[in-house]
């Protein structure tokens, strides 16, 4: 009696007198049958009582190992729906270099990815959405994205821009 509780006995062998108790055994029963089709014993009994400390009270509304470890406990469902949260962040904030839009004869600076350094190139043309062909201070034509391409003030040494004549032709 020192925490104040109440100790009342009910009637041995006769569990129907505990009603609680009789829906907490009916409620394992069913669930565990249920897990063991895919589950060892112990496999079955672990995540059984990991979602049953898990599943909040109607009283105190709080799961009973936020009550015991004074924290809420993560499942797959609470990683996953972060992840979600995180790809949806990341979309929302990215802006990309889509706005950036080239014209031709722009002096640009383009990829190298053989010496992987930058080039100074001029636009030939935009053949995508996002990908254009670039002409290198050698001559070459390059295809580029918009990601390996930056805008530059320069103009390229010899011929600084592209004649119309030089233009690859549309088919």
């Amino acid at each position: 009696m020192r925490n104040d509780i109440k100790h009342t006995k009910t009637v041995p062998y006769h569990p129907a007198s505990n009603g609680a108790a009789e829906n907490a055994v009916r409620t394992f029963k069913k669930k565990f049958k249920i897990l063991l089709k895919d589950n060892t014993r112990q496999n079955t009994l672990c995540k059984y009582l990991f979602y049953y400390r898990l599943t909040s009270h109607c009283t105190t509304e709080k799961t009973s190992a936020e009550l015991h470890l004074n924290r809420h406990l993560r499942t797959r469902l609470d990683i996953k729906s972060k992840v979600e949260q995180k790809q949806s962040d990341q979309q929302r904030f990215f802006k990309g270099n889509h706005a950036v839009i080239f014209e031709v004869n722009d002096s640009v600076m383009a990829k190298d990815f053989r010496t992987k350094s930058w080039r100074q190139a001029a636009i030939v043309k935009q053949s995508r959405l996002v990908t254009y062909d670039v002409r290198t201070d050698d001559g070459c034509i390059w295809r580029r994205h918009i990601d390996q391409l930056r805008a530059c003030n320069l103009c390229l040494p010899g011929s600084s821009m592209i004649k119309d004549s030089e233009l690859p032709k549309d088919s």
